[in-house]
């Protein structure tokens, strides 16, 4: 089980450095803490016991402010903003990949005994022209 547990933070490291380096997604949160903490204040900050009366209160408090309303639609909107910030970075970056994948096909090409030879003369006509004399011998 910890091993496991180990595997998923290791993998989660990455991201987590990313977002902390990500000052958008910074600036997101922090706005949603902010309007949230706004809102908590206006309606919950009498301490009151939670029942019935004390949520349709909340509910009606709501409903009748439209600056609340505007403080809670920031909160829900900076919150899907950071949202999409954490998708892209969690998203794995493949340029490294795809450049090492990229190169073994070339090699392939350039050296398969069948391909190599017509494709080196080829490659070599387009980028020394043909008048050049030019070996190349795998």
């Amino acid at each position: 089980m910890t091993t496991k547990v180990k595997e998923t933070a290791g993998a989660a490291k990455p991201v987590v450095k990313r977002l902390a380096k990500d000052e958008k997604f910074k600036k997101h949160v922090k706005n949603a803490y902010g309007s949230a903490r706004t809102v908590y204040d206006d309606l919950f900050l009498e301490g009151a016991e939670p029942t019935a009366a004390a949520a349709r209160s909340v509910v009606a408090k709501l409903a009748a402010d439209p600056e609340l309303q505007e403080e809670l639609r920031n909160v829900v909107g900076e919150l899907r903003q950071a949202g999409k910030r954490a998708q892209k970075a969690s998203k794995p970056t493949h340029t490294g990949r795809n450049s090492l994948l990229l190169a073994g096909i070339l090699i392939g090409i350039l050296y398969n005994p069948k391909t190599g030879p017509d494709t080196r003369a080829w490659l070599k006509e387009r980028i020394f022209g043909p008048d050049d004399t030019f070996e190349f011998e795998a």
